[in-house]
């Protein structure tokens, strides 16, 4: 359970590795932390780029370097964790990491303090496999999320249920959402529209060439070839489209390849990692999202926060779906053309206006804003339980 009513000084998140959702969930939060006067420290393996560390540091926190025990052994790991758990009190331990790989943040956490201790569930794939010891070991990574955890928390049911157990009931998870950066992309019409025109010519695209945005990591989850069996049709009926592969990942090379193997190269283009994404939404038609699972894909938040429309598989939560009548979730089983026929009924809906957006944005709490209240509101015991559905209990957002 979340514990007592009070002020809460100091956090601390445990991370195995900077990047992804994870190390964006815990820098959105942490820029809105100053004004709870909440201090977040972090643990990790990785170097962590500036822009992360500056805002861990401006919460009054810092960044502690973790020793990997498969290499250096379990002591040397010990020992650069207490530098965090000796050198503070903490009201909290948040954990991004489940199952067997939590237990030894826990033994040492708890041998510092009684605080809560939380594992925060982030991805719904961890009950992929259908062998029986795929199944006995997601069991007994549930069964052991739900002993160390005060709650079954995550950003998402789909997650809670993955990482908890699909016996969590609505009205007991607690859902702390992946958040965005309203200010980037709650844009007017007039503004998107003068982006789209300004984005177009720059990279040289017609002004009425669908095109047709897969964002994310490289990486096989994402299910990349369902777009490109997209891109086929596209290229076999002679449209004037475009797949735009936008991320990077380590799927790279063997994409490409399979692009130039399929003679798909004027009908494809990649685009690598585009940062800030908010600044180059505007170029596309829709976004498409054929992904085997997912957490909580702030993508597909993102882009309807713009007006943008999104096709998504129905393995994808529709809590990301904000209710603007641009989401649609399709099976993977489903041929490639009527993801396509799907695309072009989604490019053609006019875009809702920016007070409709904004209105949706904050009443499901993916504003950074919202989501890092929920978050204090949580930690501090006003509040125990929130989902999408409406189940909350205590505190207003």
């Amino acid at each position: 359970m979340p514990k007592d009513s009070g002020k809460v000084h100091r956090v601390l998140h445990l991370m195995s590795g900077y990047g992804g959702g994870i190390s964006s969930f815990i820098k959105n939060k942490a820029k809105e932390m100053p004004q709870y006067g909440i201090a977040f420290d972090v643990t990790t393996y990785d170097e962590c780029p500036a822009d992360f560390r500056e805002a861990i540091e401006a919460t009054g926190g810092k960044l502690y370097p973790l020793k990997n025990p498969k290499k250096e052994g379990f002591k040397a790991f010990e020992a650069s964790l207490r530098q965090a758990l000796d050198h503070h009190t903490y009201d909290a331990f948040y954990c991004h990491i489940n199952g067997y790989r939590a237990l030894p943040y826990y033994y040492l956490c708890r041998r510092q303090s009684q605080a809560p201790f939380y594992i925060h569930a982030h991805n719904s794939n961890d009950n992929q496999g259908s062998s029986l010891r795929s199944r006995a070991q997601v069991a007994l990574s549930q069964r052991l999320n739900r002993r160390l955890s005060d709650c079954p928390l995550g950003c998402g049911k789909r997650a809670i249920w993955a990482i908890f157990g699909s016996n969590v009931a609505l009205d007991e998870m607690m859902i702390i959402p992946n958040s965005i950066h309203t200010d980037r992309y709650l844009r007017s019409n007039d503004w998107i529209e003068d982006q789209k025109k300004q984005l177009r010519q720059t990279y040289a695209y017609g002004e009425k060439t669908l095109l047709i945005g897969h964002i994310g990591r490289l990486t096989a989850v994402k299910n990349h070839e369902q777009s490109l069996a997209i891109a086929r049709v596209i290229k076999d009926q002679g449209l004037d489209a475009k797949l735009l592969i936008i991320g990077a990942g380590e799927r790279d090379q063997e994409l490409k390849e399979a692009v130039r193997a399929q003679d798909l190269e004027d009908v494809v283009d990649f685009t690598g990692r585009i940062n800030p994404i908010s600044a180059f939404y505007p170029l596309l038609d829709a976004v498409v999202l054929p992904s085997y699972s997912e957490g909580l894909p702030t993508v597909v938040v993102e882009a309807q926060a713009l007006g943008i429309p999104v096709l998504m598989s129905n393995r994808v939560t529709d809590e990301v779906d904000l209710g603007l009548g641009l989401v649609e979730s399709l099976s993977l089983q489903a041929g490639p053309e009527e993801w396509l026929q799907a695309l072009c009924r989604l490019a053609a809906k006019d875009r809702p206006e920016l007070g409709q957006r904004e209105q949706a944005v904050h009443a499901k709490a993916f504003s950074n804003e919202a989501s890092a209240r929920l978050f204090v509101e949580f930690l501090e015991g006003d509040r125990q339980h929130f989902n999408f559905e409406g189940g909350q209990s205590h505190g207003h957002l």
